[in-house]
């Protein structure tokens, strides 16, 4: 044995062991190495190292096995651990309570000319200066069922770590490596995702477009969502903004374990592979649940340091808390027991478990208290009363309708303490009054614990006799689905994890998340704090959205901008009539920047009221509760109009208040259609048609083609396209779809569609043929170039296409705000492609399609991502902009997020995003600003880069009158 001091460099033969001796721990490390002449580098900072790692490292593995001192303290069974029963072995967060420092590992390859000159079986290898790729593991933020590959990867890039040396981890050759450098601050996801391959280059134009290892879509999901999450880390956002991020962050995953993993989950036990194909590059579901779980549980554990390290200290600061019972003087105290008893204790069941008492049903996402009792009555020696030395637990629902919050008065505080606005959770008011739930037991430990359900159920609609019904069984179904995850608290006994496990009949590994804090950090959104108290610049300024310009009478605009709304229809619109303003041209308007109440929600409220009007069609999608849409279309029914909804009942977490819509519509006398068999109505359409004299046989019809739901609650927080014509391409267009979403009629059949691209009958090809002309142009040697605006973009076909394209010289700018199939920046594939992704206060959701056209732009507005879901299982609608002036509003909001130096993030070549984007320089190489006046391009340089997008578009909203930025032509055709 070689004793060596630490810090120090030791090059270890093939097949060596190392002895660390540590402070508290003692590991046994094995390298193993695939061939005999293969060695590594290890360098131990610190004098702590991790047990049950198992990392794979290319050709090399390193297992770390427990200390004959940890089995003395009882800690761990057995002296030969595998990671598979290191996730099952419950007790094993207790070594943390030891482990307090970090360990920073550097591992790499010996280079090859070192290895040639020395037998590596035979002596020690000599000391070599190598490049080191350096990662950093904090043992307090490592859950106990997760494997190491969950919080690091010794080969990820991690911008916080730092050689002893305090160089630089790697060279600029190594960054080099995938395609170039980038400046970003910060870098999402912080590592490599496990599985995905960050270099590219050389991978066949199949693989790109097919293999699991250069996309996968949940690792893609979960990155997006790492993006989400930095903004509650950074301190540019206001800090209650940041609170609210969390919660959208925590809500995301509960709709990725519902439906992503849920899916994952149905194929593991059916005993398929995937239901998307299999190969060589396809990962089985089981390895993607492995992965998932890794992911997410580095997530969770960011998560909970940006809510307890940063966001709920600096709250603090300001006054603001999440209390505990320990804070509370003794009169609070009491003030919050009767709290439980006035409101609570009623409504509360708690449940024993035994074999008298089966296991309780607990609703998807609610919260949960795990007691742990001990009866006094089993000293008495009766049998009845005996535990047979079994701890006695018990378990308590707290139901779904109890306000999670309940606020504390600055009147409670402890002598000496304050607070201006202070919040008690409801699970520690009912955990410190359990004593009124189990008179006469002693509670020995309570803990929080919170379930998920899968909500990806299998559906047969061709079978279905009514989709109404089957809708209605699928939500029963729902309630009782299995269980997908289990949320436990940091601290609960690995026993009592593993019963639940095991009742819930989920995996420890992939299923089961250690949280530290808080659970359930979805409810941080609805803490009830009172904004007027806050300190300035805690909150986004307030944004008032602007009365369109055109859809306001010219001579009333400056004394209707100081109303704070828009009169009903029952009092008679304001303005000029809604109709009359469509008619002098088409009128875009964009949400949040105008007001959805005075254009979108206006259209189909004068509609209803105007007697001119003789009927209204309308899809639905999504809505709020007591949607003002509804209610105009119920009053449109009441006056004998005509009126015909399409409800798409299907659509996923909002099946319920749909069905409930539809059949108020129905008892109500309006034609109600639930979608079609086998796809979603996903398109966003309403129509009008109206009787005027001045027009072609007496009737004038009038539409909205929308990029997001008819929802008033949204529209204030989605950023969302919508045109207003009544040109009669377009029209017609309109009623015919309609006319295939409630009866037989198949346009296809009789020609096509005039204007419109319709999914799934031929929009996909129409945009693929679209990108062909981009190609054929550039090889005739004229400026060629694509810029999309979509939520997702995973289409195999669309990629490929995008992908030969940037071969062929057309330049690509993607701005993408969640998942991306496409790769950016890839030596010899894609240098040509550069993907934006702009996450910010409000939720980027309009789709927008630029084609530069041999210089002659033609730009679409339409519902559908440019993913197969969309192109291929759903009736989608995308409509072309040919108003020159709304052109011009299309191009300011496509620079604006191109130049986007604020919320934009760059996809790296290497797969990941950084922030602030470092490939704004690029911007004037894209469709909207190719050939535009040098001072357009650095005013909206300056607006994007200082302010961001959704910043720059407020202003540029309320400061130029509602109107685009500049009047400039159009580029003109370049060769």
């Amino acid at each position: 044995f070689t004793y060596i001091h630490i810090p120090k460099v030791l090059i270890l033969p093939s097949r060596s062991t190392f002895i660390c001796t540590c402070t508290s721990l003692c590991s046994l490390v094995h390298v193993h190495a695939a061939t005999e002449r293969a060695a590594c580098q290890l360098r131990v900072t610190h004098s702590v190292i991790r047990v049950n790692q198992y990392v794979d490292l290319h050709c090399l593995k390193m297992s770390v096995v427990p200390s004959p001192h940890t089995l003395q303290r009882g800690l761990l069974p057995s002296p030969h651990y595998r990671l598979s029963q290191v996730r099952k072995q419950p007790e094993h967060h207790q070594c943390r309570a030891a482990v307090k420092q970090t360990l920073r590992v550097e591992i790499d390859k010996i280079p090859s000319q070192v290895l040639d000159s020395v037998e590596a079986e035979s002596q020690p290898l000599p000391e070599v200066e190598v490049p080191a790729v350096s990662a950093t593991i904090d043992l307090a933020d490592i859950s106990p069922t997760s494997s190491v590959d969950s919080v690091v990867d010794l080969h990820d890039y991690n911008e916080d770590s730092e050689s002893e040396t305090d160089e630089p981890s790697g060279s600029a050759e190594d960054v080099s490596d995938h395609g170039q450098e980038w400046a970003g601050e910060t870098v999402m996801p912080p590592h490599e995702q496990e599985g995905l391959q960050a270099d590219l280059a050389g991978m066949s134009l199949s693989d790109l477009c097919g293999s699991d290892r250069a996309y996968n879509v949940e690792l893609s999901w979960l990155a997006f969502n790492w993006r989400v999450i930095s903004l509650a880390s950074a301190e540019s956002t206001p800090l209650l903004e940041r609170l609210q991020f969390i919660a959208i962050a925590s809500r995301n995953l509960d709709e990725f374990f519902a439906k992503r993993v849920g899916g994952l989950m149905r194929q593991v036990a059916a005993g398929t592979t995937d239901l998307k194909g299999t190969g060589p590059e396809k990962w089985l579901p089981e390895q993607q649940l492995n992965m998932i779980a890794g992911e997410v549980s580095a997530m969770v554990a960011a998560q909970g340091r940006a809510l307890h390290g940063e966001v709920l200290p600096a709250l603090r600061s300001a006054g603001i808390r999440i209390l505990t019972y320990s804070e509370l003087s003794s009169t609070g105290a009491e003030r919050l027991n009767k709290y439980f008893q006035r409101e609570l204790e009623l409504l509360l069941t708690p449940i024993k478990l035994d074999p008298a008492h089966p296991f309780p049903y607990l609703p998807s996402g609610s919260l949960n208290l795990a007691v742990t009792l001990e009866d006094p009555r089993e000293q008495s020696g009766d049998p009845q009363f005996a535990s047979n030395g079994h701890p006695l637990y018990a378990i308590v629902n707290i139901p779904p309708s109890f306000s999670r919050w309940y606020e504390v008065p600055p009147s409670a505080a402890q002598e000496g303490d304050s607070w201006q606005q202070a919040f008690m959770p409801v699970e520690q008011i009912i955990e410190h009054n359990l004593g009124q739930l189990f008179g006469g037991a002693i509670i020995k430990a309570v803990h929080v614990f919170r379930v998920t359900r899968n909500a990806d159920l299998e559906r047969h609609e061709e079978e279905a006799d009514d989709l109404l019904d089957m809708v209605a069984d699928e939500l029963r179904e729902r309630r009782f689905a299995p269980f997908v995850r289990l949320e436990v608290a940091g601290d609960m006994p690995g026993a009592l994890a593993l019963l639940l496990t095991e009742e819930l009949k989920l995996d420890t590994a992939q299923n089961v998340l250690h949280v530290h804090g808080l659970l359930d950090m979805a409810h941080l959104s609805s803490l009830p704090v009172n904004k007027r108290k806050l300190e300035k610049g805690m909150v986004w300024p307030a944004w008032k959205p602007r009365e369109h310009p055109r859809l306001v009478a010219p001579l009333r605009r400056k004394r209707l901008r100081k109303r704070r709304r828009w009169a009903g229809p029952a009092g008679g619109w304001a303005g000029t009539s809604i109709f009359r303003a469509i008619r002098s041209g088409d009128v875009l308007v964009q949400h949040p920047y105008h007001n959805f109440g005075s254009s979108t929600q206006r259209f189909v409220e004068e509609a209803a009221a105007d007697p001119s009007v003789a009927a209204i069609k309308a899809t639905l999608y999504r809505t709020n509760s007591d949607s003002p849409i509804i209610t105009a279309l119920l009053k449109a029914a009441e006056q004998g109009k005509q009126v015909t909804v399409v409800v798409e009942l299907k659509a996923r977490f909002d099946e319920a208040r749909n069905v409930g819509y539809a059949q108020r519509l129905e008892d109500a006398g309006c034609n109600v259609a639930w979608g079609l068999l086998g796809s979603k109505t996903h398109c966003k359409l309403m129509l009008a048609v109206r009787r005027e004299r001045e027009a072609p046989h007496g009737l004038r019809t009038y539409v909205h083609v929308g990029t997001g739901n008819y929802n008033p609650s949204t529209a204030a927080v989605y950023t969302d396209l919508g045109l207003l014509s009544c040109r009669p391409a377009v029209c017609n267009d309109v009623v015919d779809i309609f006319k295939h979403l409630t009866g037989l009629h198949n346009q296809v059949a009789v020609g096509g569609y005039r204007t419109l691209l319709v999914a799934k009958e031929a929009m996909r090809g129409q945009f693929a043929a679209l990108l062909e002309a981009e190609v054929a142009a550039a090889r005739r040697g004229q400026l060629a170039a694509v810029c999309i605006k979509v939520n997702g973009l995973d289409d195999k076909t669309l990629t490929r296409k995008l992908y030969e394209a940037a071969a062929a010289g057309v330049r690509i700018d993607a701005i993408v705000r969640g998942i991306c199939r496409l790769r950016a920046g890839v030596p010899g594939l894609s240098e040509g492609v550069r993907v934006v992704s702009v996450v910010g206060r409000f939720l980027e959701h309009h789709r927008i399609y630029a084609f530069l056209n041999c210089g002659a732009p033609r730009f679409f507005i339409g519902s559908a991502d440019w993913m197969n879901r969309n192109l291929m299982k759903r009736v989608e609608v995308a409509v072309p902009i040919e108003d020159e002036a709304l052109q011009r509003q299309l191009r300011d909001v496509l620079a604006l997020c191109l130049y986007d130096g604020v919320d934009a993030w760059d996809m790296t070549p290497a797969g990941q995003y950084a922030k602030p984007a470092y490939r704004r320089a690029e911007a004037p190489l894209a469709v909207p600003l190719l050939g535009a006046d040098e001072s357009y391009l650095k005013r909206m340089q300056k607006l994007g880069e200082t302010m961001g997008c959704q910043a720059a578009l407020m202003k540029l909203t309320d400061a130029e009158g509602k109107r685009p930025l500049a009047q400039l032509p159009l580029p003109a055709a370049a060769t």
